[in-house]
């Protein structure tokens, strides 16, 4: 058994506009991967905690968490109050003991965030969002992962096709494999002894409790970078020396792995390409 599982999903569009349109075109500016990181087995103590909220408000545990289903309107009505006769007031009952839940659990929430229009303003022939983002995502996991262990990954199920058609699911499976084996060709210095080509599958998230709040934090980063995306490189000089925040992104930040002084810039969220780095920090001052 490995030591460590990760539990990954992504939120945003995977594909660039050709355009550069990312106001009308439907396409969104930022992709996302995001990951819990467990070392076991404090994963299997918080797929219990997430069940026994199921049973609590749904009194069943065969019911799908989802951030848009918890946040719109018509998909809470739809997804949970009618068919479970709650009312809305119990689900935001149950979103509060959430973030309680993964607050109190023994984990570390790693992100990258890749800007689209800033990769394809610096780069001429840019990288594949997914690609780059899962490499850059196991660099980091690798770095929190002694040497000498080992990481089980586990991914929400892709369907599609690349522009390129190529099937999504064989092309991460290859891509793992070859990180696995040869480590990290973006950083070469980064090796990632603790991989293994067998260490990783796919499983639908309506089976599993933790990739459910895998879609949670990662729409949480995605939120946040939808939301004040420009600010996370504007220097704390010219904004007043405070990162706005989303509320609920707010909710969970000491969970993202943190570098020294509380630093989570490059740690638990790294963003490409970097135009302006900052060296943003979960601190105690509000």
């Amino acid at each position: 058994m490995a030591s460590h599982s990760l539990y990954i999903d992504d939120s945003g569009n995977r594909e660039y506009s050709n355009d550069r349109d990312y106001e009308s075109s439907g396409k969104s500016r930022y992709f996302v991967y995001g990951g819990i990181l467990f070392k076991q087995p404090a994963d299997s103590a918080l797929a219990e905690g997430v069940a026994d909220l199921k049973r609590k408000y749904f009194d069943t545990t065969r019911v799908e968490l989802k951030s848009n289903w918890l946040r719109l309107p018509e998909e809470r009505e739809r997804r949970y109050c009618r068919p479970f006769n709650v009312s809305p007031d119990v689900l935001n009952w149950l979103t509060d003991d959430l973030y309680t839940l993964v607050n109190e659990s023994e984990l570390q929430i790693i992100a990258v965030v890749v800007d689209k229009l800033h990769m394809q303003e610096r780069y001429p022939e840019p990288w594949y969002p997914p690609t780059v983002a899962y490499e850059v995502l196991m660099q980091r996991v690798c770095l929190a992962v002694p040497a000498t262990d080992s990481v089980a990954v586990t991914m929400d199920e892709i369907s599609g096709k690349t522009p390129k058609s190529r099937a999504y699911g064989p092309l991460m499976l290859a891509h793992h494999a070859k990180l696995a084996k040869a480590g990290s060709s973006l950083q070469v210095d980064v090796r990632m002894s603790q991989l293994t080509a067998a260490g990783f599958r796919f499983v639908n998230s309506a089976h599993s409790h933790l990739l459910q709040m895998a879609d949670l934090v990662t729409y949480n980063v995605h939120r946040q970078f939808r939301d004040h995306g420009d600010a996370w490189e504007i220097k704390p000089a010219e904004s007043k020396g405070n990162l706005p925040v989303y509320p609920y992104f707010e909710k969970m930040e000491r969970k993202f792995r943190l570098g020294p002084g509380g630093r989570v810039q490059g740690f638990g969220i790294v963003k490409l390409p970097i135009v302006n780095r900052v060296a943003w920090a979960v601190t105690n001052k509000k």
